[in-house]
């Protein structure tokens, strides 16, 4: 019996330590302004939603690198994989970019039948669904200076 509950646990050890699968989040966290890297996915990944009052902007504050993700500058976020490569998945259609200027509230014309993801963000300001940014029947409405890159969500495990 003990062996068995050895097994077991080794088991699922190992299944912890495994990689990223396709369905899985990984939150990645910079604490203290800090440079990290977490384990990411075998292909790129997507910031999925902010956790943190810094600003999470790709390329600057957070990025991937040979199968992980790296924070930096207090990015605290959740990363799921990009649908880029996969079949029917966020960002396989076009893209609309939608700009909040001066803290303004705009709203743009995506003509999406499904959920928007937030692909991209390109603004200091936060964008966080609900908050600063989000859709209203099949537009985006952006406010409080979030600038980013919006796609139809199409799928990807829904």
């Amino acid at each position: 019996m003990l062996r068995v509950f050895a097994v077991v646990l080794l088991a699922l050890g190992l299944h912890a330590a495994g990689p990223a699968r396709a369905q899985d989040a990984v939150t990645c966290e910079s604490r203290d302004n800090r440079y990290r890297e977490c384990r990411g996915f075998e292909g790129r990944a997507r910031l999925d939603r902010a956790l943190s009052d810094a600003p999470c902007i790709e390329g600057r504050t957070w990025g991937t690198r040979k199968g992980m993700i790296w924070v930096d500058q207090g990015c605290r976020g959740r990363f799921v994989p990009s649908w880029h490569a996969g079949p029917g998945g966020a960002g396989k259609g076009r893209t609309i970019r939608c700009e909040s200027t001066d803290d303004r509230t705009r709203e743009c014309a995506a003509g999406f039948r499904g959920r928007a993801v937030l692909v991209r963000q390109l603004s200091d300001s936060r964008c966080v669904e609900g908050r600063s940014w989000g859709q209203r029947g099949s537009s985006i409405w952006v406010s409080q200076g979030c600038r980013g890159e919006f796609a139809e969500d199409r799928g990807g495990g829904h």
